[in-house]
């Protein structure tokens, strides 16, 4: 009777022991970190619309791998057994994409204005060559026998205008890599027209 009842207390004492193990499994196991992952993707989104894309590359890139692993570990974790599942390295995952977005929006906000100073010295830049271009115009060789298309110039100087002025609404409305895209354009173009002027009227002072 005595060995009955130790028997039957031992088993008990499994039974506990075995309840005890499982109830700290599904303790370490954990919930799916909700809070945590949605926290990353808002601020990744916030870089996001901040424009990181355009601004700094770079870490878009690294963040877009980032979220790639989180979505990846929380699948892995899916085909487990939900016993097995243990979610610490999503958390993980999920609290550096947070931190890595936060540090990418301050990262674009410093790059727009780097990029704004940039465009409005391109724009000047423009003016600047559009001015000197205006000068060498009247010492453009003109007639027959000149080297120098003087009407194609005019069209090539007329679209160089139309892009600067695209290019100054887009620095007013906040574009600025749109902006500097167009002023570099612009710059190159007169740079160009500029050039053709000068070397026609150095050829006709030779000739003259």
């Amino acid at each position: 009777m005595k060995m009955d009842s130790m028997f039957v207390r031992s088993r008990r004492r499994v039974a506990v022991l075995g309840i005890l193990v499982v109830a700290a499994s599904l303790a370490a196991c954990g919930d799916v970190p909700t809070a945590e992952i949605e926290a990353a993707h808002a601020a990744v989104e916030a870089a996001r619309v901040a424009g990181a894309a355009d601004y700094t590359p770079e870490a878009m890139a690294a963040l877009d791998e980032l979220s790639s692993q989180v979505t990846a570990e929380l699948a892995a974790q899916d085909e487990k057994m939900p016993i097995l599942r243990s979610y610490g390295r999503a958390t993980e995952l999920a609290d550096s994409l947070e931190a890595l977005a936060m540090s990418t929006t301050e990262q674009v906000a410093t790059a727009r204005e780097e990029v704004r100073v940039e465009t409005e010295q391109l724009v000047a830049d423009v003016r600047a060559a559009l001015a000197e271009g205006e000068g060498l115009w009247t010492e453009a060789p003109r007639g027959k026998g000149t080297s120098v298309d003087l009407v194609a110039l005019q069209g090539d100087l007329a679209g160089v205008r139309t892009v600067l002025t695209e290019a100054e609404t887009a620095l007013a409305e906040g574009r600025y890599v749109e902006a500097r895209a167009k002023a570099q354009s612009a710059l190159e173009a007169t740079r160009g027209v500029n050039a053709a002027i000068r070397n026609a009227i150095e050829m006709q002072r030779r000739i003259g």
